[in-house]
């Protein structure tokens, strides 16, 4: 249990993808599901990069893009909502070239080949 709450080690594209979805459902409680992605942003990176900086970058761009899409979906939920008003402010579009470019990143860590063969932890 102890090996999911701390930032060692590394873990496959599949087992970060497969983490991140089960943990989407503890976000609810006290938002440990947001400190979890990103641990589990931290050890994808881990297996990618050897800069610490870009590992945190990483970790926190993961926590970001929830957020963010959790912003969206509670925003576009609205059944009678204008969303050609959302989508005209210059601010909005910023926020969706943030969360298209934070989920390119997440698609990265997701599929991006790593020179490590066993990856433990």
């Amino acid at each position: 249990m102890k090996k999911y709450f701390v930032f060692n080690g590394t873990i496959s594209g599949w087992r970060y993808f497969i983490r991140l979805f089960l943990q989407q459902f503890l976000i609810f409680f006290f938002g440990l599901g947001l400190y979890l992605m990103a641990v589990t942003g931290y050890k994808r990176a881990s297996a990618l990069f050897e800069d610490k900086a870009l590992r945190i970058f990483f970790s926190l761009s993961i926590v970001v893009n929830t957020i963010l899409s959790s912003i969206f979906g509670f925003i576009l939920g609205y059944e009678n909502y204008d969303y050609s008003i959302f989508f005209e402010d210059t601010f909005s579009t910023i926020l969706t070239l943030c969360y298209l470019f934070l989920n390119g990143l997440h698609f990265y860590l997701w599929f991006a080949n790593s020179k490590i063969k066993d990856h433990s932890g």
